[in-house]
């Protein structure tokens, strides 16, 4: 009877607990701005094994977002009900999410491929101590908390006179602060080898932005030397986007992880392998590298 009486919104509240242990940090705030702005509102009181294909048209119809927010939101029911099918918790057996058409409109909006010259633009209007993380993301393509979570151990100088950076961490928010916590799939743990350009702008910025010893975190936060928030970086992007003079058109997203996206577009269009790509950018699954 307690399953059968489970709400949405209670359902929610335990999965974003299970999300804490093992989410990353920019996936769990999404998760839980979705939750209370899109979802909630329109079915938080409803009872979880009650969902049917039609109520959930319903709320998908009358959800009054811009397309963006129309696509995360859509996504994030999706990860809801498949983890409650998943969980002996609920009584969910199948998800009801079986909405036409919304699936495609969720894909509609796409990465901003950035051109060489507009990475470069973004980097020198950054603050002098974050240059460096827009040259490493476009070229190494890191996800933005992997990049964060970096320090001073995880750049290798190879004996070939080149440079690489491990990847072995991701922040995660535990509470009201970060830690460095496990990448967001077993793939995640990666060696990427740098350009030579990239290696250069390492070492001016180990030089004159990070403070010595192994565990020094390379891109810190703006005020202390805790980690920087993604958030808190966005926000100096955004503005740095703006001053470089580019405009994102409609249908398309910039930030960090256009960066990524660009890295792995110029990767791929230099020949790499699906397996070359899975590889370098923490991808487990094929289609991600598609």
């Amino acid at each position: 009877q307690a399953l059968k009486g489970r709400t949405v919104a209670e359902w929610a509240d335990a999965w974003l607990v299970d999300l804490e242990r093992t989410a990353a940090a920019g996936t769990l705030r999404k998760r839980r701005s979705d939750l209370r702005r899109h979802i909630l509102p329109y079915l938080g009181d409803v009872e979880l094994a009650a969902l049917t294909s039609a109520s959930l048209s319903r709320w998908w119809t009358d959800l009054d977002a811009t397309p963006g927010a129309r696509k995360n939101a859509y996504e994030t029911m999706r990860a809801l009900l498949n983890a409650a099918v998943a969980d002996d918790r609920t009584l969910l057996i199948t998800s009801p999410l079986h909405i036409k058409g919304a699936a495609r409109e969720a894909r509609v909006i796409s990465k901003f491929l950035y051109t060489p010259a507009q990475v470069a633009a973004l980097a020198d209007e950054m603050p002098a101590p974050y240059r460096t993380l827009v040259v490493l993301l476009a070229d190494a393509g890191l996800r933005i908390n992997e990049a964060l979570a970096l320090t001073r151990a995880s750049i290798l100088d190879r004996e070939d006179g080149g440079m690489s950076v491990r990847v072995e961490a991701s922040l995660h928010r535990v509470g009201r602060h970060l830690e460095a916590g496990p990448t967001k799939t077993a793939a995640g743990v990666r060696t990427v080898a740098l350009m030579a350009s990239t290696a250069t702008t390492m070492r001016t910025h180990l030089r004159d932005h990070v403070t010595p010893g192994p565990q020094a975190i390379l891109f810190p936060a703006l005020r202390g030397s805790g980690y920087a928030r993604d958030t808190a970086l966005t926000r100096l992007l955004t503005a740095a986007q703006a001053a470089a003079g580019i405009e994102i058109p409609d249908g398309h997203s910039g930030g960090w992880h256009a960066l990524r996206h660009y890295s792995a577009t110029r990767y791929g269009q230099s020949g790499a392998t699906t397996r070359a790509l899975m590889t370098r950018y923490g991808w487990s699954d094929p289609d991600m590298a598609a």
